[in-house]
């Protein structure tokens, strides 16, 4: 018979309680999981996640060439996504700007993401922004467009008429703002209107230059996908530190505060498409091996937001040195700022750092006079974990040389002069050694003239020829970008030497000229000057000397040098 009375009320208590009991573990072991996914997502994310400033990285080579960026990635230790291209500039007429497939075809095979930044007008002065605004040269730019469709490079960053707020290019827009915005209207959709291309459109000034009004240039958001900044370590007027320098630079009217609020107003991202430390000769505006700078370049473009209005498109060091300016962090001069680089740009995510061992101290350092006006210096090698690429040699504590060898023959020097020398280690990482100890030595004193014995005043003779006349000796010569000639000149007297070298075809150029001694020590330089290069060197002595003669971006292959010299 079945009993119809309730069981008692501990019963009914401990059934209830295994029930909760239950509940609680389901409830622990739900939380505990899905703990446990929320954070390994989040552990990957902060693994897998890469700044900004690495993560859309690329570099200008002035070579422009790929083997050129590979080389760079070489020396970072890390790949690149991206690099910037020139193209266009020194053309008389659009045939250059028409000629876009020419530069495609390197880089369309390549890993590389293309931001070429492109002439707005030929150099002569007969065109003009005003009838690129009427339409008039559209037809250049359908033929520009369908080269680089047809070439592979149908999907990549054009950086039309940049650093149009400078005065120094023929597409300058300053009082003519109205023009330049029109012009950039019809050349982008001249451009959109080729078949296939996928462009992206990068309006582009130059930071912090006031010389046009660049809001007034802007040719509307329609027509541009990235506001872009070259921003240079540079700076018109006084600061009391690298960091009052930094703060000055970003809030200047065309900085980088302005770029960044014009893009999110606009709802665009931003770019660097060249950036870099600064060395000015010239005006002395630059901030010279500041790793501040380097630093905060870092810092500000991950801080930028991740997606959206105001994120970064990419950035690109602008590793070469120009006229007016030194840039370049791979020539070592600049230890200090290619440290940091290399420490903050040249680390994968999630990897160890790079080479950070300096090599070691050169020993052994010996200073002998040779003559009146020459030391020569010899050391002990020195040793690194990967490989010592040469030497840097200070005379009275300022760098005169960067032989590779371990001897260097310091000519040129005054009589009767006592000089100080040390010498320092560097590997390619830019890593330095500790200076060695100091040597001293002192030239000797110069011959004196032998006193004259007083003769009988001779029969006059016939008037000799002047006892020195000027000759040239004139060289053509052909190298590629970035490729050298050198010549021997022998000179038989002492006495200011003038050279000029220049494209024999027209006039265009940018070139490099190096002069050694027999020793093989450089006596003079002038680096990377346009058009045509006039200058001139002293020598002391008589003898057999070498002039190089190298050709850079933007130059003609075909070069003369003329040399004047006393005969």
């Amino acid at each position: 018979m079945k009993s119809n009375s309730k069981k008692p009320i501990s019963a009914r208590k401990n059934k209830k309680a295994k029930w909760y009991q239950q509940i609680s573990r389901f409830r622990i072991y739900g939380f505990v999981i899905a703990f446990a996914l929320v954070g390994s997502y989040l552990l990957y994310q902060g693994r897998a996640a890469t700044p900004n400033a690495t993560a859309k990285m690329g570099v200008f080579r002035g070579a422009q060439t790929p083997g050129a960026v590979s080389d760079f990635e070489s020396w970072l230790g890390r790949p690149v996504n991206y690099t910037v291209g020139f193209y266009g500039r020194t053309g008389s007429d659009f045939s250059a700007i028409e000629n876009s497939g020419a530069v495609c075809q390197k880089w369309a095979p390549t890993k590389y993401s293309l931001a070429l930044s492109t002439a707005m007008l030929p150099s002569s002065s007969s065109y003009t922004l005003a009838a690129g605004a009427r339409g008039d040269y559209n037809k250049h730019w359908k033929i520009t467009g369908q080269q680089l469709v047809d070439k592979g490079c149908a999907d990549i960053i054009l950086r039309i008429g940049w650093e149009f707020n400078g005065k120094f290019f023929s597409w300058a827009a300053s009082g003519k703002e109205a023009d330049y915005a029109a012009y950039w209207r019809q050349i982008v959709t001249t451009l959109r209107s080729v078949p296939g291309q996928s462009f992206k459109f990068d309006w582009c000034p130059l930071g912090s230059v006031v010389n046009a009004d660049v809001e007034a240039a802007y040719p509307g958001s329609e027509y541009v996908d990235i506001i872009g900044l070259d921003h240079y370590d540079v700076l018109g007027t006084t600061a009391s530190s690298p960091e009052d320098r930094w703060n000055k630079q970003q809030n200047v009217r065309y900085g980088r505060i302005w770029q960044l609020q014009w893009a999110k107003d606009h709802g665009k991202q931003v770019s660097f498409p060249e950036w870099g430390i600064s060395v000015r000769p010239n005006d002395n505006l630059g901030g010279g091996d500041n790793p501040y700078f380097i630093q905060k370049m870092y810092e500000w473009m991950n801080a930028l937001p991740a997606s959206g209005p105001g994120s970064l498109a990419y950035q690109a060091y602008f590793e070469d040195d120009a006229v007016d300016a030194k840039h370049s962090i791979m020539s070592g001069e600049f230890p200090n700022s290619t440290a940091m680089y290399k420490k903050l740009f040249g680390v994968l995510p999630s990897s160890t750092p790079g080479d950070t061992t300096p090599p070691s101290t050169p020993a052994s350092l010996t200073a002998n006079v040779s003559s009146d006006d020459q030391i020569n210096l010899s050391w002990s090698a020195s040793t690194d974990n990967k490989k010592v690429e040469g030497y840097d040699v200070y005379r009275n504590d300022t760098k005169i040389s960067s032989p590779i060898t371990t001897s260097f023959s310091d000519s040129g020097l005054t009589a009767s002069t006592k000089y100080s020398y040390y010498v320092m280690a560097r590997d390619a990482a830019g890593n330095n050694s500790a200076p060695s100890s100091k040597v001293s030595a002192t030239t000797t004193s110069a011959t004196p003239a032998p006193t004259p014995t007083p003769t009988p005043t001779p029969t006059p003779a016939p008037t000799p020829p002047p006892a020195s006349t000027v000759k040239t000796s004139t060289f053509d010569g052909t190298a590629s970008k970035y490729g050298s000639k050198t010549y021997s000149l022998s000179l038989p007297k002492a006495g200011s030497i003038k050279y000029s070298v220049a494209s024999p075809t027209d006039g265009g150029g940018r070139y490099d000229v190096q002069v050694f001694n027999s020793a093989g020590t450089k006596i003079h330089e002038q680096l990377n000057a346009y058009v045509t290069i006039r200058g001139s060197f002293t020598i002391t002595k008589p003898g057999t000397y070498q002039v190089k003669v190298k050709t850079r971006w933007w130059s003609s292959n075909s070069f003369r040098l003329n040399v004047n010299y006393p005969y």
